[in-house]
């Protein structure tokens, strides 16, 4: 009796120390994806101060449709941080944080249309390349996150 307990202890010990592991690869992996969130999240938030120093050289009209865009911009990188820190928490509303920061870039992206229509074709240059930018940005942070879950 005590040799069968003893070999059910080994393969209890070997299946929690298996599943432990398994619990250590899915904690690097949230880390890397938590890394890498982050770095997007940075990216996003640079391009939107780099938004406003464009818009600093700007007419008023056009200043205040360029800062209107970049507050957008920063809520779609607070929406970013807040699906980052559903992701590390597990819950199930990241895809809706994710789903929440493509809308703010979207409205950021509207903005910058109605700023193009103001700008010169240097700005205008300018703008598109920026706008491009950050929407590769959350192209890569909602891949990361479908990818998390």
């Amino acid at each position: 009796m005590s040799h069968r307990v003893g070999v059910w202890g080994v393969m209890a010990a070997v299946v929690i120390s298996g599943a432990l592991a398994g619990c250590a690869e899915t904690s690097a992996e949230l880390d890397r994806l938590r890394e890498q969130a982050s770095e997007h999240v940075d990216d996003v938030r640079s391009q939107s101060e780099g938004l406003w120093e464009q818009a600093q050289g700007l007419s008023d009209q056009v200043q205040q449709a360029a800062s209107a865009a970049s507050k957008d911009a920063s809520a779609a990188a607070d929406s970013v941080s807040k699906a980052l820190d559903a992701v590390e928490q597990g819950h199930a509303d990241a895809q809706q944080q994710v789903d929440a920061a493509r809308g703010a870039v979207e409205e950021a992206q509207a903005r910058l249309e109605e700023l193009a229509q103001q700008a010169t074709p240097e700005e205008l240059a300018q703008l598109e390349a920026e706008r491009d930018r950050v929407a590769a940005l959350l192209e890569q942070l909602k891949a990361d996150v479908e990818a998390a879950q």
